[in-house]
């Protein structure tokens, strides 16, 4: 492990023992050096070990050229320059070491040491390249760019705005391993303590020190909590205790503490002196009325600074989304946060209870006007705005459009200085507004949400896994994950994930302050579910059927006409979300809301049956297609299609379903399944159809047995394969369509071929006469395929396979070139010529990768180990074998894993002798054994 690793995982002692015997045996080593001024710190100045000249080291890696010498030194030497004031031959160090930083461990440091520096063009270039990191480890990644933010954010000095970068990045320090760096952004959050007591835990004094000392000083306490600035504005607006009191809900005697808190933290002794502290304009300072926050605003960060970017550009935004998405709790979080920057007021109005628009301006004026000028609320409001500007929040405005537009005109029109954020389940209509669209919480963030709430519900919720799953059931939304974390009062982490996977009826609160849309999420999907017209909820309780994400025509093709309009209304009420191709989505748990009223209209089984009926149309279709056109181009339109057709199969074979719906569903299905390299998860739904077989048409049950045939052609069983192939070829007669008939005498013969039996050629020789008659180029390079095992010499054979590539990239077909390319291998092997055979397993290996087809990956890679033996290549072969037989571990093929431990234990060297002997039999424990062959991985 490198000094750079040891010193993440927060093992210093063994770091520094590492630099210390590095620099005892070349006291000019470039990386000794460089290990030595990263750890400068850590060891700190006490001549524990001679740290190297900086500037020489800088000096020496540039001269030599070495880019990974120079992103090395360079991050030690910026900050050794910034702690001694060389701020700009600081930046110019970090700015030449970026050409040539290149993964994330020499980039890392780099980034955090120039992020300090204030520079704001070194800033982006930092955040740009960091952005552009392609590293497995996903966490680090994002631990390194939100420590950047936070470093980048003191140095501009927003500490709040820094503190909630470095919590992120200490979130996802800690997923990565790093505790070092975790300690590090701990100490940039505020959290001195902690990190001074992990830096001590590492043996990192000089920063254990550094942290204690920045803990002992309180460094923050001068700053006013949000209360104590409530108070204070009150105060300095010249209100008296009682009526701070009053208007804050709390009593005269915590207005009292409040004051002589602020008094002692803002160094003032009078409200006079207050209100100049307060940035008063003529003895009154700017006025805030917003409800304080009852818990801490967690995520949405990037949203955050989305929508202030937005507002400073229009003066109407709109933050819609679906219900418990959190737009209120957002845009109150923004009007905490603008207040601190604009010269106006801020306000936050609620008008969830204001369902007529004449009740808008009172509301308003219920809120920012003095009661005593509230007898002509329109004229004191407009007044009022005009004079003073600011923002205002308008909270809840759907039940109002669109008859709100022409308030908010007259508002913009008359106040110019008056900017609007509202929240809404709908966009307002507004000509010059901007709408920002709140979607589900990204990962991260949700399962920081989660943690936060559940341990202010007495929880730690330590499985961090089994958290990651229950935020992804509930589609991270804010709400749910908030009324999830709740129940943890009364119920563990696993029976609310078990709770969860039955019903989402679980996520409901009993609060009675809450309100009623907000007590579960069952009632905020249904508040927003009747505010649709009859033909819309109709259509909603339909599309809840989609498993996966579905188009307009789809829906139209399952559902009949209306569905663009409907499915408009869907979206403009955020029930459904648009996603970036243009296809629709239905979050789960509002589809399981959609899909109990379904249940409780009766219409669930008309519902499916519409479903399934129009996917079996589909594939129809898309078999007719299938032999002669590009593969991608077939499958373009079917691959996100797959979760539907899988959901439609379900139901068709559930109790409620129609089973012959479903035969001739999955007859045409199978080769979708195939095409894509996932015959497994159809094998279920293809096992009932076949039980039930007699029951379809006689063209349905050639497809049928035809798809059973390939599923078991494809895992190796031929003689299963074969019977089922000889079944269908019997039933086709007169009537028969002739590709049906050309594909029931390909099966056949493919079938006897992979047997190696004489029987294949008639049929094989019948079916590639009708394939080439018929213009079936797939299916011809199938018979020739089969045809090339039958072949007298691997010569003819390799042809025959040279003819099947060629077809494969006129269909740009990459799986059937892969697979050409795998028989051409194995051909040019049988006919001494190594070099060709391992050149084009090597091909179809790196095609397979490419494709993720994990089985046939495999296989290529046995047959590349091979190869690779034959011309005695021992290592590569040994590490093809080895990741041929990881991958068959997981996929469960035993012949072939067999094959794969076989080739695996030819090549061993000796001291793995014992390894072989338990791959040759593959022993009892499968696990065990998988895990010692995936070390000898190079």
């Amino acid at each position: 492990m490198s000094v750079l690793e040891l010193t993440r995982k927060g093992e210093i002692a063994s770091a520094r023992q590492r630099v210390e015997a590095r620099a005892a045996r070349s006291a000019d080593d470039v990386y000794a050096a460089a290990a030595g001024l990263a750890l400068e710190r850590i060891v700190g100045p006490d001549g524990r070990h001679a740290a190297p000249d900086p500037d020489r080291t800088f000096s020496r890696a540039l001269a030599a050229g070495d880019p990974v010498a120079i992103a090395t030194t360079a991050a030690p030497y910026a900050r050794w320059l910034r702690e001694r004031g060389r701020v700009r031959e600081a930046r110019d160090a970090v700015n030449a070491a970026l050409h040539h930083a290149g993964g994330l461990d020499t980039l890392h440091g780099l980034a955090l040491a120039g992020a300090s520096l204030g520079d704001r063009s070194l800033d982006a270039r930092i955040l740009a390249t960091l952005d552009g990191c392609v590293d497995d480890r996903v966490d680090a990644i994002a631990g390194a760019r939100a420590h950047a933010r936070a470093l980048i954010e003191l140095a501009a000095g927003d500490t709040a705005r820094a503190r909630e970068y470095a919590s992120k990045a200490r979130t996802s320090y800690g997923r990565a391993g790093w505790p070092y760096y975790a300690a590090l952004a701990d100490e940039i959050a505020g959290n001195a303590t902690a990190a001074a007591r992990l830096f001590k835990q590492f043996g990192a004094i000089a920063d254990a020190e550094r942290a204690s000392a920045s803990a002992a000083s309180g460094r923050t306490e001068n700053e006013l909590s949000l209360r104590e600035r409530e108070v204070a504005t009150a105060a300095a607006r010249g209100a008296s205790n009682a009526a701070i009191a009053t208007s804050l809900s709390i009593s005269r005697k915590t207005v009292e503490k409040h004051l002589s808190s602020v008094y002692r933290k803002l160094a003032v002794t009078n409200r006079v002196e207050l209100a100049a502290a307060m940035d008063a304009t003529a003895g009154l300072a700017k006025r805030r009325l917003l409800p304080a926050p009852l818990s801490p605003f967690v995520g949405r960060l990037d949203d955050l600074e989305n929508l202030a970017r937005c507002n400073a550009s229009y003066r109407l935004v709109t933050l819609t989304g679906a219900g418990g998405s959190g737009k209120t709790r957002a845009a109150l979080e923004f009007a905490h946060r603008q207040y601190e920057r604009l010269a106006g007021e801020v306000w936050f109005v609620d008008l969830s209870s204001v369902h007529d628009v004449r009740g808008v301006v009172p509301a308003i004026a219920a809120t920012i006007v003095p009661s005593e000028t509230r007898q002509d609320a329109r004229s004191a409001v407009f007044a009022h705005l005009a004079t003073h500007g600011g923002l205002v929040v308008l909270d809840n405005c759907e039940q109002l459009v669109p008859d709100l537009t022409q308030v908010l005109r007259d508002v913009l029109d008359e106040a110019p200085g008056v900017r609007i954020v509202a929240t809404s389940r709908q966009r307002i209509g507004f000509l010059g507004e901007y709408v920002v669209r709140f979607g589900p919480m990204d990962a991260d963030d949700a399962v920081a949400l989660f943690h936060e709430r559940a341990r202010a519900a007495g929880s730690e919720a330590d499985d961090r896994a089994m958290v990651g799953r229950i935020c992804d059931r509930v589609d991270c939304v804010p709400l749910a994950i908030e009324l999830a974390a709740a129940r943890l009062y009364d119920m563990t982490l696993a029976q609310l994930e078990d709770a969860l996977a039955s019903s989402a009826s679980v996520l409901r609160t009993d609060d009675p302050s809450a309100t009623l849309r907000h007590r579960s999420i069952d009632a905020m999907i249904e508040w927003g579910y009747d505010a649709l017209d009859e033909r819309s909820r109709r259509f909603c309780r339909s599309v809840a059927i989609f498993d996966g994400s579905f188009t307009f025509e789809h829906v139209a093709g399952a559902f009949g006409a209306g569905a663009e309009v409907a499915l408009a209304q869907l979206h403009r009420t955020s029930l459904i979300e648009r996603l970036t191709d243009g296809r629709y989505r239905m979050l789960r748990v509002v589809r399981d809301v959609a899909l109990a009223l379904l249940r409780a209209e009766d219409e669930e089984p008309a519902a499916f049956a519409a479903y399934a009926e129009h996917y079996r149309t589909v594939l129809e279709r898309a078999h007719d297609t299938w032999f002669d056109m590009p593969i991608e181009a077939w499958l373009m339109p079917l691959r996100d299609e797959l979760p539907n057709i899988e959901a439609a199969l379900r139901w068709c074979f559930s109790r409620a379903g129609d089973t012959s719906v479903g035969i001739a569903l999955a007859a045409v299905a199978a080769r979708l399944w195939n095409e894509v390299g996932r015959e497994s998860e159809l094998r279920p739904f293809l096992e009932r159809a076949v039980a039930l077989e007699r029951e379809g048409s006689r063209a349905e049950r050639v497809r049928l047995l035809l798809a059973w045939s390939r599923y078991h052609d494809v895992a190796g069983d031929y003689t299963t394969a074969l019977g089922a192939a000889e079944r269908a070829l019997a039933l086709c007669d007169e009537h028969t369509e002739a590709r049906d008939l050309a594909l029931a005498l390909l099966a056949v013969g493919c079938c006897h071929a992979a047997r190696s039996d004489t029987a294949a050629e008639a049929p094989l020789a019948r079916a590639l006469g009708l394939t080439r008659e018929l213009g079936m180029k797939r299916s011809e390079a199938t018979a020739l395929m089969a045809l090339a095992m039958l072949a007298p010499t691997p010569a003819a054979a390799a042809a025959m396979f040279a003819e099947v590539l060629t077809i494969a990239r006129l269909l740009d077909n990459r799986l059937l070139e892969a697979i050409a390319l795998i028989n051409l291998a194995e051909a040019y092997g049988l006919d001494g010529d190594d070099e060709r055979a391992v050149d084009h397993a090597r091909r179809a290996v790196e095609a397979l990768e490419r494709l993720g087809a994990q089985t046939r990956l495999a296989r290529a890679r046995i047959t590349l180990a091979e190869r690779e033996e034959a011309r005695g290549d021992m290592r590569p072969a040994r590490n093809a074998a080895a990741r041929a037989f990881l991958d068959l571990s997981r996929a469960g093929d035993a012949p072939f894993r067999a094959k794969a431990a076989s080739v695996l234990a030819r090549t061993l060297p000796p001291a793995e002798a014992g390894l072989a002997l338990r791959l040759e039999p593959l022993g009892d424990d499968l696990a065990a054994l998988a895990r010692d062959v995936a070390r000898l991985l190079d």
